[in-house]
């Protein structure tokens, strides 16, 4: 699987961040990431991205640091 989160263009020519992961769209708290220019989607996307990034790396490192 390539990243978790992407972008993808909606019917009503609006954007929404979709999360592969859990197959459905992204949220941030509550609010699912939805309904957005291309600019906000694309912005949001590259954030959520980042926050998985860390949040696994953080995992690995415990991991070894438990080993």
């Amino acid at each position: 699987m390539g990243t978790r989160y992407e972008i993808i263009l909606e019917p009503t020519e609006l954007w929404t961040v979709w999360d592969n992961l859990l197959d459905e769209p992204a949220t941030i708290g509550m609010t699912v990431v939805a309904g957005l220019s291309k600019a906000e989607a694309e912005d949001a996307c590259y954030v959520l991205n980042e926050v998985e990034k860390r949040r696994l790396a953080r995992e690995e490192r415990k991991k070894v640091a438990n080993s």
